[in-house]
């Protein structure tokens, strides 16, 4: 199984939406890391976060941030790669940017606010403990989600849908893009997470020709990235209505019975079984 791949959101897919909790899934992720198949996170937290998730998880592979706007490799890797990738700033993980600092577009939620009159709240106006009021996370854990680099998490007032295409419109303007996670809007440069899947689909291309590919997530900001995996599963949303929008959006998805970490386990152990039972996805 060295040549299978699974690309995995974190929150509400990996994770519980609400306790952030991965039981369910545990002991299949560790058959699977025990069979050498790749189980990337490719989510909207930062580095910090992630590598601290994924010590808890047993994950040691490669991993994307903030909605696709860096991927970060073992430095084992060096010697696979077609060219070479500078370390990142702890000198621990090979990295590959995509998106561009926040600092070269920070101006841009107090120009629409000022425009607009509505009120753009991103987590560089909040405090740790604001966040942590807003994502439930404990306030240390909500610290490391502050730290961001590329993509930053927005709450917009009024959240409506004219209110929500109007700040589309304007991001795109600005040459940055806006993206619905299952928690937050997020605002970043014009790259998404299928950005990242798409450079990495080109590392395995060489490095594991005939890779199959699993993909996993549950919001808006997640389908672009289910479009470039071979077997792509929606993971059943606490809220039914928004899952079925999402799954008329990406009619080749298989949607889980389950949610979180349980529907995780659900749609790896269902692709398992077509894969090795030879069937095509479709």
């Amino acid at each position: 199984m060295e040549k299978m791949i699974i690309y995995t959101d974190l929150d509400g897919t990996l994770l519980d939406h609400y306790s952030y909790d991965f039981s369910p899934a545990a002991e299949l992720i560790n058959d699977l890391l025990g069979k050498s198949v790749t189980i990337i996170p490719v989510t909207s937290k930062t580095r910090a976060e992630t590598v601290e998730l994924m010590e808890k998880i047993g994950l040691n592979g490669p991993f994307v941030v903030e909605n696709g706007g860096a991927v970060y490799l073992p430095s084992s890797m060096a010697g696979l790669l077609p060219y070479p990738l500078p370390l990142d700033d702890e000198g621990i993980y090979l990295q590959k940017t995509i998106g561009r600092p926040i600092a070269d577009w920070a101006g841009f939620p107090a120009e629409f606010a000022a425009r607009t009159g509505l009120k753009l709240t991103t987590f560089a106006d909040m405090t740790v403990s604001q966040v942590a009021g807003l994502t439930g996370l404990p306030e240390r854990q909500a610290a490391l989600a502050s730290l961001r680099q590329f993509d930053l998490p927005c709450v917009l007032d009024p959240c409506e849908v004219k209110a929500l295409d109007q700040l589309r419109r304007e991001a795109i303007r600005a040459g940055l893009r806006l993206h619905q996670g299952g928690r937050f809007l997020h605002l970043s440069a014009d790259y998404d997470k299928a950005t990242a899947l798409n450079w990495l689909n080109s590392i395995w291309s060489a490095i594991k020709p005939g890779f199959t590919s699993i993909g996993l997530g549950d919001a808006e900001n997640d389908l672009a990235m289910l479009e470039c995996c071979d077997y792509p599963w929606l993971v059943r949303s606490n809220d039914n209505s928004r899952t079925d929008v999402l799954a008329a959006r990406l009619p080749r998805a298989r949607l889980t019975s389950k949610t979180g970490p349980a529907g995780w386990k659900e749609a790896v152990s269902a692709s398992l079984a077509l894969i090795s039972g030879g069937k095509q996805n479709g």
